[in-house]
C-alpha cells in the first residue's frame, strides 16, 4: 500500500505566507499502479498542542510536476489550510494516505527516509509586524553598542538601523590589529537562521540552522589556531514571518564579522588595523523575504561607503579599446572552457591544443578560454617546513611548457579555432602562490616587500610593494594584451587579508584594490573574472561595491565558489547552493 507523496508547501521545509490561508497540494504516486481510489489527509497543528486532521479532495487538474515520469499515475489531492486564529500563525503538518476502505493510514514520516514535517508561518502584515525599535529584534541588547534607526529602506519599506562599536587602535607599535569581542544579544522569536560565513579568507559557505543560533566549527586545514566561524551575513527567520538580517561591514581598515556565541547569542568581532581608533558597524534590516532584508542592508552599506570616500574610488583609466555588444554577451553569457580542472598545473602547447581539437571533433566550441594555472615562468624554492613552493619570475610564458611564446601561442589559437574570441590567462594576486623571486627580471624591476602571512600552508613571500604596484600591473596587462590575450582570471586575492601585519594590511590592501581594478578596466573592461576573493574587506571595498553605479558597463565577475570536484559529493551542495545564488 505504500506511496511515494510530493507536496506543496514542502514537507520539512519551512514556507512563508503573505495572507491567512494556503492551498496544499499533494501528488500521490501509487507504487502498484492499481486503478484504485485514494484517500490523502493533512494532520496540522501547534507544536506541543493537540493537532487536527484536514481531508484532501481529489483534484483532476493537470500539474506539470520536475522529473515525474509521464509513464506513472499520479493522482493529485488538494485543500485549503486557513489560519483561523492568531495562535495558529506558525503551524506544522504531516500528510498521511490510505486506499479508500481501509481502516489504517500510512504516515509519510513512517518512511525509511522521512523528511519531517512542513512548517507553515502565516506572516503578519508590515503594519503590525515590523517593530519600531531594534530591541523588538534582540533582546538583552548590549549597552557597549551605539543604536541609531535610519528611517525605512526607500523601495521596500524595511526599517534599517546600525550596530556600532568602538575598537581601540592597533596594539605593539601598531604591527598587531586591535581585536574587540562585544556580545550583541540574542535574536527573538526566530525559527531558523541562515548565514553566508567565511571559508579561509577566499570564500563563503552558506550555514543554516534552527531555533539555537549556532554556526559551529570551521574545519578549514589552513587555520588550524582558529575553528571559530566568523560571518559576514545573518538572517533570523522569526514566528511572525519576518526576516531580521544582519550584515557586517568591513571599510576603512576595520574588518568586522559576527559568530555565535554561548546559549545562542550573537557576538560581534572586530579588527582595527588602523593606529587610531574606528568603529565597527554592523548593519540590521527587516524585510517580508529574506531578499528584501538583504537589499535593504545592502543599499544601507553602499551609501555608507560611499559617504566614506573624499574622492571617487579608482574604477577607470585608459580604455585602449571599446568592446562590441557582442563580444560583452559571449564573455558573460556563452560557453566558456578553462584548463584547470581537465588538464591541471601540468600545462603545456601539446595539451592545450590536444584538448581543443578534442573539443572541436565533439562539436563544442568555447567562446573563451582560460589558460589557468601553469602557464608562468616561475622558480621553486621552499624549506623543510614549506616545501614545493614557487616564485613568479617573468611576464613571459614558460619556456618549458610553452616555447613558442604567449603571442605565437594566442595567434595559433586564433587562428585554428575561428569560434575562439576571447583568450584569458590566471595568475596570482601577487603573481604566484609563492609571491615573486627577488632575483628576477621582475624581482629586479619592481620595488619588493617581505611580507608574513598568516596561514599554515606559507609563511611569508616577496611582494610589490605598495609604491609599485600600478606601474606593475600595468606594464604585465599591457604585456598581454601585446601578446594577443583579452582576458583576465585574477586569484588568490584573499591572501591579501591573510597579510599578519596590520602596517603590512594598512598599505598593501588599498593599494592593491585600486591599482588591479584601474589596471583591469583599463586594459580589458569587463572581460575579467575575479576568484578567491570573497574577503570582507574586498566585497564592500568602493570597487566592488560601488562598481555598478560608478561604471555599470564595467561589472567585474566574482566567482562565488571554490573548485568543483565531480568525484567528490561533499563539495556538490556548496556548488549547487553558489550557483543558484549567482541566477
Amino acid at each position: 500500500m505504500s506511496a511515494q507523496v510530493i507536496s506543496h508547501p514542502l514537507l520539512g521545509q519551512t514556507t512563508v505566507i503573505a495572507e491567512n490561508q494556503v492551498n496544499v497540494t499533494v501528488a500521490l504516486f501509487p507504487q502498484d499502479d492499481e486503478e484504485t481510489n485514494w484517500e490523502v489527509a493533512l494532520w496540522y497543528g501547534l507544536k506541543g498542542m493537540s493537532w487536527n486532521q484536514l481531508d484532501l479532495t481529489r483534484s483532476d487538474d493537470n500539474i506539470p510536476i520536475l522529473a515525474a515520469d509521464p509513464e506513472t499515475s499520479v493522482l493529485i489531492f488538494s485543500n485549503t489550510l486557513r489560519q483561523k486564529s492568531l495562535n495558529e500563525q506558525h503551524i506544522c503538518y504531516t500528510i498521511k494516505y490510505r486506499r479508500t476502505g481501509e481502516s489504517s493510514w500510512r504516515w509519510v514520516n513512517d518512511d525509511p527516509n522521512p523528511v519531517g514535517d512542513a512548517e507553515i508561518i502565516f506572516q503578519k502584515s508590515p503594519a503590525t509586524s515590523q517593530l519600531s525599535s531594534i530591541k523588538g529584534y534582540i533582546s538583552n541588547l548590549s549597552a557597549d553598542l551605539h543604536v541609531k534607526y535610519h528611517g525605512q529602506h526607500e523601495a521596500s519599506d524595511s526599517p534599517v538601523w546600525t550596530l556600532t562599536c568602538p575598537i581601540p587602535a592597533s596594539v605593539t607599535s601598531a604591527t598587531e590589529p586591535s581585536v574587540q569581542r562585544t556580545t550583541i544579544g540574542f535574536p527573538r522569536d526566530i525559527v531558523q537562521y541562515f548565514a553566508l560565513v567565511k571559508r579561509m579568507n577566499f570564500w563563503l559557505v552558506p550555514r543554516h540552522g534552527g531555533s539555537k543560533f549556532e554556526l559551529g566549527e570551521d574545519d578549514c586545514q589552513f587555520y588550524t589556531e582558529d575553528a571559530e566561524p566568523k560571518a559576514i551575513l545573518v538572517s533570523f527567520l522569526r514566528s511572525d514571518g519576518m526576516n531580521f538580517v544582519m550584515l557586517a561591514l568591513s571599510m576603512n581598515g576595520v574588518v568586522t564579522t559576527l559568530t555565535s556565541g554561548e546559549n545562542g547569542s550573537i557576538t560581534f568581532i572586530g579588527k582595527n588595523k588602523n593606529e587610531e581608533a574606528r568603529d565597527g558597524i554592523v548593519i540590521c534590516a527587516v524585510g517580508k523575504t529574506v531578499e528584501e532584508g538583504i537589499t535593504a542592508a545592502m543599499s544601507h552599506a553602499k551609501r555608507v561607503v560611499r559617504e566614506s570616500l573624499n574622492t571617487e574610488p579608482i574604477t577607470s583609466g585608459r580604455v585602449t579599446k571599446s568592446l562590441d555588444p557582442n563580444d560583452k554577451k559571449s564573455f558573460h553569457d556563452e560557453l566558456v572552457y578553462c584548463t584547470w580542472n581537465s588538464l591541471g598545473p601540468i600545462l603545456t602547447s601539446t595539451t592545450l591544443f590536444g584538448t581543443l581539437d578534442d573539443l572541436g571533433k565533439s562539436s563544442i566550441y568555447p567562446s573563451t578560454i582560460i589558460i589557468d594555472d601553469g602557464w608562468q615562468s616561475i622558480t621553486p624554492f621552499g624549506s623543510e617546513t614549506f616545501p614545493n613552493q614557487h616564485r613568479w619570475s617573468r611576464f613571459e610564458a614558460s619556456s618549458a611548457s610553452f616555447p613558442e611564446g604567449l603571442a605565437n601561442l594566442s595567434l595559433r589559437i586564433r587562428q585554428s579555432y575561428p569560434w575562439i574570441r576571447n583568450i584569458g590567462v590566471w595568475h596570482g594576486i601577487f603573481g604566484y602562490w609563492g609571491g615573486i623571486e627577488p632575483e628576477s627580471e621582475i624581482g629586479r624591476k619592481y620595488k619588493l616587500r617581505w611580507v608574513e602571512i598568516n596561514n599554515s600552508r606559507r609563511s611569508g613571500m616577496w611582494v610589490v610593494d605598495a609604491c609599485d604596484v600600478r606601474r606593475f600591473y600595468d606594464d604585465f596587462y599591457s604585456f598581454l594584451v601585446s601578446c594577443g590575450i583579452n582576458a583576465v582570471k585574477l586569484d588568490t586575492q584573499g591572501l591579501l587579508d591573510d597579510l599578519r601585519n596590520a602596517e603590512d594590511r594598512r598599505e598593501l590592501i588599498p593599494a592593491y584594490q585600486d591599482a588591479i581594478h584601474a589596471s583591469l578596466l583599463s586594459h580589458f573592461e569587463d572581460r575579467v573574472i575575479s576568484c578567491m576573493s570573497q574577503y570582507p574587506t574586498n566585497i564592500f571595498s568602493p570597487q566592488i561595491l560601488l562598481s555598478f553605479s560608478t561604471h555599470p558597463a564595467k561589472k567585474i565577475a566574482m566567482r562565488n565558489s571554490d573548485d568543483f570536484w565531480p568525484n567528490d559529493p561533499a563539495t556538490h551542495a556548496w556548488y549547487i547552493f553558489s550557483l543558484l545564488n549567482f541566477l
